[in-house]
């Protein structure tokens, strides 16, 4: 044990390491840009304001994160959108941010839509995420199906090992509008949403689309309502490629 080696309170550094920050404007929307040594790595978020969503409508959130980069587009189906993504990209994935906001009563919920490329790919990059945010196919019905079938059979089998998380989350619910909207989301009112929309799909398919199709309205927000997030070796090189930004 005398030959392993072992840290010092002096041997901490006292300050925290401050991690470069630049804020832009881009077409009236905030852009945050992060330099630091990511090996030629480019990260990217694209976020969407939650509050712009009626209420009603935010069980639908994880589907439709899902269906983001799981259903295709007008131009490819979901199996040659799936190869262009892993062909050029490190990966395009939704998630889900909420959190209480510090001496206010509101909360923050988010949708982001996160990827990342090299920096030869990024221009590839913007252009898939133009393609999803812009031309998604919500109406293919069998693939829908498949989704909400994937998500109630996951829900349900996480009841069990985890059960107490799920109480956990029904109880944080009652306090603040940030774990309510968590709870609507991924907790169970998010399952006893998805066990009341699978039978409509096959009685009432319209219906269901003509309410599915709102929470697109998030991939077309407010100036304010949408925020971005790009992480790079060289500010000025992804600068110049944002500028292709849905």
């Amino acid at each position: 044990m005398r030959t392993l080696p072992s840290l010092k309170l002096e041997d901490l550094d006292k300050k925290n390491k401050l991690i470069p920050l630049a804020i832009s404007e881009m077409q009236g929307s905030k852009v945050f840009y992060t330099t630091c040594f990511t090996n030629g790595i480019i990260y990217l978020d694209v976020g969407f304001d939650l509050h712009s969503l009626p209420q009603e409508l935010l069980p639908y959130i994880a589907l439709f994160g899902r269906t983001l980069v799981d259903m295709g587009t007008q131009k490819e189906d979901f199996v040659r959108l799936s190869q262009r993504i892993g062909r050029s990209t490190g990966g395009i994935w939704p998630a889900m941010f909420t959190s209480t906001i510090r001496g206010t009563e509101n909360g923050a919920a988010w949708l982001f839509l996160r990827g990342k490329a090299t920096s030869q790919q990024a221009e590839e990059l913007l252009a898939i995420l133009r393609d999803i945010l812009l031309t998604v196919k919500l109406d293919d019905v069998e693939r829908f199906r498949q989704l909400v079938l994937e998500d109630k059979a996951e829900a349900e089998a996480s009841l069990v090992p985890g059960g107490h998380r799920v109480v956990n989350n029904r109880l944080k619910a009652l306090f603040n509008e940030a774990d309510w909207a968590d709870e609507q989301i991924n907790g169970l009112s998010q399952l006893f949403f998805l066990r009341q929309l699978a039978p409509k799909l096959d009685n009432n398919w319209p219906e269901v689309l003509n309410g599915w199709r709102h929470p697109q309205d998030i991939a077309q927000p407010a100036d304010d309502d949408l925020q971005c997030n790009a992480g790079c070796d060289q500010l000025g090189e992804f600068r110049a490629t944002t500028g292709e930004l849905p």
